[in-house]
Order: structure tokens, then sequence, then C-alpha cells
């Protein structure tokens, strides 16, 4: 079973709710779709870093309002 969250009841007792079983291909589907989320991520961080340094603010604030409105 795969926890699908966590509730805390007044006690600070923890309740998990479980999910559907998941196939191991539809795991690594999630996994792998994370991990591009976070190598897309990292890049647009890097790039708004480098715009920095290159003291080009207009498009690190591009780059935040685009990673802003992908998590939305």
């Amino acid at each position: 079973m795969i926890v699908k969250d966590v509730e805390i009841d007044d006690y600070g007792q923890k309740n998990y709710i479980f999910g559907e079983d998941l196939e191991k291909t539809e795991l690594i589907e999630m996994v792998a779709k994370q991990m591009e989320t976070i190598h897309w991520l990292r890049t647009e961080i890097e790039e708004m870093a480098a715009s920095i340094n290159n003291e080009a603010p207009d498009l690190m604030l591009r780059k935040l309002t685009l990673i802003l409105e992908r998590f939305k």
C-alpha cells in the first residue's frame, strides 16, 4: 500500500490514509516525472543565479514568475 496522506488528530496521533496500489511501471513513471520536475527547477534556478551575476534582473524575474506559475 502507498500512503496517500497523513492526518494528525487533536491528540497528535497520526492516521495514515492509503491510496491504491501502484504497479511497478506506474511507480517508476511517477518517480521519473518528479525527477524531471526537479531537474527543470534546478536548471531554472541555475539560470536565475547566472542572470543575477550578469546583472540581468529582468531575466531573473521572468524565470521566477515562470516557476511560480508552474507550481500554482
